[in-house]
């Protein structure tokens, strides 16, 4: 095989390659199904391109440049299609799926399912019960936490601003730059929007806590890498009903 055999092969095989593992990328929830992905895509990616190098490798040199500049500007596409999301705009105009976790029913554009139910060493003292349920995705995350606690006695007020802290850990956000706007609260139940700088530009979360008893259950809206409307926040707070009997 010659240079230039050599360089037409190495294009036919590495572009597709490189693109299936930027696919897997964005695809992938977490760390896990990434490098499966990555495995997946990649290996398919570079099949795809040696079955098309096979193909033309005794072709012209235009025949062969225009494959290869189809072959990218197909996985470009791709690519785009998996990584564009819908706007909120689109999502509120679409069906949304009724859901109820332990005392609170509420809607929402995707299905909530258990990710753990594993309580914590560091907070076994507090917790009866603590599940985690999410939409699993990796742009903005809507989480559920139902849990059980031991101390009855909790302020929500409390309970709640503790709860956003540790979630706001990871942007490192101090409460100096967040935004926090009440739109219920009372001994049972809290529901607040807040807003924080993310990669310089303001972001919307939410959050709704509710208090009976030992039951303390919330759902959240946080912004990972992009933030929700104003619009969807309000959309998605008309339905929550939390069980008050």
């Amino acid at each position: 095989m010659n240079k230039d055999e050599q360089i037409w092969r190495g294009i036919f095989l590495v572009v597709p390659a490189i693109l299936g593992y930027n696919m897997a990328d964005a695809m992938a929830a977490d760390d896990k199904m990434e490098i499966l992905y990555a495995a997946l895509f990649g290996g398919v990616g570079a099949l795809v391109g040696a079955g098309i190098y096979y193909l033309v490798k005794e072709k012209g040199k235009g025949l062969k440049t225009a494959s290869a500049a189809g072959l990218f500007a197909v996985g470009i596409l791709a690519l785009y299609l998996v990584t564009s999301q819908p706007t909120d705009e689109e999502i509120l105009k679409g069906e949304w799926v009724t859901q109820t976790i332990g005392e609170v029913q509420f809607d929402s554009p995707e299905k909530l399912t258990l990710r753990t139910s594993e309580i914590p060493e560091s907070t076994r003292w507090f917790y009866k019960q603590l599940k985690m349920y999410s939409d699993g995705n990796n742009d903005r995350l809507t989480a559920f936490m139902d849990s059980r606690i031991k101390a009855d006695t909790l302020s929500i007020v409390d309970a709640y601003a503790s709860a956003l802290e540790g979630l706001l850990k990871k942007h490192n956000v101090s409460p100096e730059r967040l935004k926090l706007e009440t739109f219920s609260s009372d001994e049972e139940e809290i529901s607040a929007m807040y807003t924080f700088d993310l990669k310089g530009e303001r972001v919307n979360g939410y959050g709704h806590m509710f208090k009976k008893g030992e039951v303390l259950e919330s759902i959240w809206l946080m912004p990972i890498t992009r933030g929700f409307s104003r619009e969807y926040i309000e959309e998605f707070e008309a339905g929550i009903f939390p069980n008050y009997k």
